[in-house]
């Protein structure tokens, strides 16, 4: 248990929202990335987490809206710098006739 979290409710979450996840994007023909922010949401709050961020006692900050950000954030800024460089590369290779 974690700041009030428990194991099973969390769990319990996860299988809503998977199949919440899967009858979005099969029946209701919602985009699937539109449907993956709704549902991580949807897992937040059922898995007992608070929706505005708060601090834990050892400095961590805690909430649904900060943990997708911040993922958000780490894997676009991650990807972002290779595909640049991809693209960077790829096009001088093209230019110089060796691609």
């Amino acid at each position: 248990m974690v700041n009030g979290l428990h194991g099973e409710q969390m769990l319990l979450g996860l299988a809503i929202g998977i199949i919440l996840l899967i009858f979005m994007v099969l029946k209701t023909k919602i985009q699937a990335f539109l449907a993956l922010i709704i549902t991580t949401v949807v897992i937040g709050v059922i898995g007992g987490m608070p929706l505005n961020t708060i601090t834990l006692e050892n400095g961590t900050k805690f909430g649904i809206l900060q943990s997708i950000t911040s993922g958000f954030w780490k894997y676009l800024i991650r990807y972002q710098y290779h595909y640049w460089f991809r693209r960077y590369v790829g096009s001088d290779f093209r230019g110089n006739g060796s691609g």
